[in-house]
């Protein structure tokens, strides 16, 4: 990379920007990262509480689906 000169390294990031798609760029806070570089610090990932009745509910509605075998063919 030492070889570039600046606006060639400028093209070189949005170009690689451009490229990952933006799920990554907001699961990994890459804007966050471009935005204060000069930290050096990678964000922290946000945790979201588990509702863990739901969560089971949702678990035992799809074992039951799979038991009834709903899942086997495709839904037309």
């Amino acid at each position: 990379m030492k070889k570039y000169d600046p606006d060639t390294l400028i093209e070189i990031a949005v170009t690689l920007y451009k490229i990952v798609p933006k799920g990554r760029k907001e699961d990994e806070g890459l804007d966050e990262i471009l935005l204060d570089f000069s930290r050096g610090k990678t964000p922290a990932k946000k945790e979201s509480a588990v509702d863990f009745n739901s969560l089971k509910a949702e678990i035992d509605q799809f074992l039951e689906y799979a038991n009834e075998q709903y899942y086997y063919a495709p839904n037309r």
